[in-house]
């Protein structure tokens, strides 16, 4: 099967979120948030946990949600928030363009990253994301990670065209 956009890069247009998907989503925040709030008071072993992740399927949309667990044996809670609030220069990631600290508070960041990926076509992508860091006791901390804007800047294709 041939597919006439193959081969030209040209700038991909915006989409255009639906109203419905912006309720269901404001909707899964608020009993998310909720749930979140209720679980911090539980001990860690009954807490519920997605290691594989889940999708969310709502209208017109899809919703990712992550959980994970980090321990750093020699490493103490401190040092691990102050490296996440301070970050110095990241490694290298083959999907992260360019990164950067837009505005930062004792438990926040706003961060920009730029990101690509690449599949059948490739696609580049201005992101900015708000991080807060939350200690719920002496050993641990949580942190809560939102993608503010997602702004797709250029897909392309294996080839291009020459010019």
């Amino acid at each position: 099967m041939a597919i006439a956009a193959i081969g030209c890069s040209s700038p991909a247009a915006a989409a255009d979120l639906k109203k419905e998907t912006i309720d269901a989503w404001n909707q899964y925040v608020m009993v998310a948030e909720s749930r979140i709030q209720s679980e911090a008071q539980r001990p860690a072993f009954s807490r519920p946990q997605w290691p594989e992740g889940e999708v969310i399927v709502v209208p017109s949309g899809l919703i990712h949600r992550w959980r994970g667990a980090v321990f750093i044996p020699g490493v103490t809670l401190d040092a691990f928030l102050r490296a996440l609030t301070y970050p110095g220069t990241p490694p290298p990631q083959e999907d992260v363009l360019e990164s950067r600290v837009l505005a930062r508070s004792d438990d926040s960041l706003r961060v920009y990253l730029k990101l690509v990926r690449r599949t059948i076509i490739t696609v580049t992508y201005n992101t900015e994301h708000e991080m807060t860091f939350c200690r719920r006791t002496p050993i641990l901390a949580t942190s809560r990670s939102v993608a503010t804007k997602i702004a797709e800047l250029e897909a392309t294709t294996a080839g291009s065209c020459g010019g």
